[in-house]
């Protein structure tokens, strides 16, 4: 991630999490619920406020929750308690040796990112 949108990001974490989090998700929560199986390993990319994690640990998966900017993990962290133990600082591209990638996931979501 750049610096300038890690700085964005840095200083309206707060306000983006409350934005995020009154999306009405309705149909992808559909969608995503037609993929998950209890127990599937789950990897969310750039996972903003962490609504998607959250709702996917809610069905039984096993969640990794990432986002490039440590502010935006906190306030994830704070808003859902779920993500505390499943959450880490992760910015793509991924360094070479990072964990995640010897890691393997039934399910990769990335919809803050492409939003």
């Amino acid at each position: 991630m750049d610096s300038q949108t890690t700085e964005y990001y840095r200083t309206n974490a707060l306000a983006c999490t409350r934005r995020y989090e009154a999306a009405d998700m309705t149909a992808i929560h559909a969608l995503l619920r037609s993929l998950a199986r209890p127990g599937c390993r789950v990897l969310e990319i750039g996972g903003g406020s962490g609504r998607d994690s959250a709702f996917m640990a809610s069905l039984g998966c096993r969640v990794t929750y990432t986002d490039g900017c440590e502010d935006m993990v906190l306030a994830a962290s704070e808003r859902h308690a779920s993500l505390r133990e499943m959450s880490r600082v992760a910015a793509f591209p991924l360094q070479p040796g990072d964990r995640l990638l010897g890691d393997r996931f039934d399910v990769v979501l990335c919809l803050a990112v492409i939003m």
